[in-house]
């Protein structure tokens, strides 16, 4: 679901110079009211999921991203066999297709990327 808007109908708010908020409706019946506040029955139950947040986000270790190209070699295998049928799935025809007109694109992209990479 997409991030609730403040009254002004903004989706992010800048709460310091390193950080934003945005806030998600992922609890089901919590709806804010008016002006945005949670009803005061509700305000204990938020207050706790946000603690139990905050608690969590100290445990969970930082992932770290080597910016590879996730599976390059399922592509680079799926463009060699651009020549032979593909009979995976109602779509994989079209896909076929698809990567075979702009096989030589994608492996000219893939290389520039890799180039990139440190």
């Amino acid at each position: 679901m997409p991030p609730v808007p403040t009254v002004s109908g903004k989706v992010v708010r800048r709460v310091s110079e390193r950080y934003s908020l945005a806030v998600c409706p992922y609890l089901t019946d919590c709806e804010p009211g008016h002006e945005g506040a949670f009803p005061e029955a509700d305000r204990p139950a938020v207050m706790r999921l946000l603690a139990r947040l905050h608690r969590a986000a100290q445990t969970v270790a930082p992932q770290a991203c080597d910016f590879e190209l996730q599976n390059a070699d399922g592509l680079r295998a799926a463009i060699d066999s651009v020549g032979e049928p593909w009979r995976t799935g109602p779509y994989g025809e079209q896909a076929r297709a698809l990567l075979a007109r702009h096989a030589a694109g994608v492996t000219a992209l893939m290389t520039a990327y890799s180039g990139l990479l440190p």
